[in-house]
């Protein structure tokens, strides 16, 4: 995988963690964001890019701000 693929499973990842942790179904997150819940399995799954606009939106209905949302556990 190369360093982009990497850093979208990755972004997928934490955008799984996040809703888990809030105890968020799909169809919640997609309610919250506008987002279809199928294009948000699509990015938990590391399959597509997303842009910044869509990184703050996922940000603000997690309740953080996108410099939280980025801070990746080690």
């Amino acid at each position: 995988m190369d360093k982009q693929g990497d850093a979208l499973h990755l972004l997928g990842r934490r955008i799984t963690q996040l809703r888990e942790q809030r105890q968020m179904t799909l169809d919640t997150l997609a309610a919250r964001t506008g987002l279809d819940p199928s294009e948000l399995t699509a990015i938990e799954a590391g399959q597509i890019d997303i842009p910044i606009t869509t990184i703050f939106l996922l940000a603000k209905s997690f309740g953080i701000t996108a410099d939280q949302f980025l801070d990746f556990p080690p």
